[in-house]
């Protein structure tokens, strides 16, 4: 009577070490699945990052028509001034102010033709937009403020600020070649896209440059 039943308990032993063998094995397997699951996750938003720059830059290159037929975007894009510029109070401030906004920095002065055509347009692409979103940053180049300022007054540039910077450093950093340039600035202070020469920027094309900018669908305020 009694050998049988060791018999029977022997026969089952071996069955206990597969089960036991096989757990092991799933939990191995389940370790494994979630240690992937987290090592892709930390290296996607690289891959996201990447392919939305990509994918901005395939945009922007699309918009270069019309109005906006001169914008360019160079590859690498230079390093952003730190230069020095005044606020219309006669503040230093930088560039570094403008943290978290899209900034279209123009540069310009009221002995420059274009410059003065271009102006208007600029007022008129400001008063689309709230500051805290986006601003255009004209800094005159005149030798002095207060004729830069009462040109803003004397055409009706309400919406832009004035700020200044004689010295030409600004220019010379930010490796402007001539006036007018106006050059886009992310909210990192990073340059977008720039254009050189007089443009428009009253039109549909800067309006859908900056709405893809700011990320946003809807059309700017009236």
């Amino acid at each position: 009577m009694s050998q049988p039943e060791n018999n029977d308990t022997q026969s089952l032993r071996p069955e206990r070490g597969v089960i036991a063998i096989l757990i092991k094995a799933m939990l191995w397997i389940a370790v494994l699945a979630v240690a992937y699951v987290i090592l892709k996750s930390c290296s996607t938003p690289k891959l996201i990052e990447g392919e939305n720059r990509l994918s901005q830059i395939e945009r922007i290159e699309q918009m270069r028509r019309g109005a906006l037929a001169k914008l360019e975007i160079k590859r690498p894009a230079p390093v952003p001034p730190v230069t020095v510029f005044q606020n219309e109070l006669g503040q230093d401030v930088t560039l570094s102010d403008w943290d978290g906004q899209l900034v279209l920095v123009n540069l310009w002065a009221t002995w420059c033709a274009p410059c003065v055509a271009e102006i208007p347009s600029l007022n008129a692409l400001q008063g689309r937009y709230d500051k805290s979103e986006f601003e255009v940053v004209a800094i005159s180049l005149d030798g002095s403020a207060e004729d830069a300022g009462e040109f803003l007054q004397a055409i009706g540039a309400d919406n832009l600020e004035l700020y200044h910077e004689p010295s030409y450093a600004f220019a010379k950093a930010s490796g402007a070649a001539g006036v007018p340039v106006s050059i886009l600035y992310d909210g990192q202070g990073d340059e977008v896209a720039r254009l050189s020469g007089e443009a428009d920027w009253n039109s549909a094309q800067a309006a859908a440059l900056i709405n893809m900018l700011l990320g946003e669908a809807d059309s700017p305020r009236e």
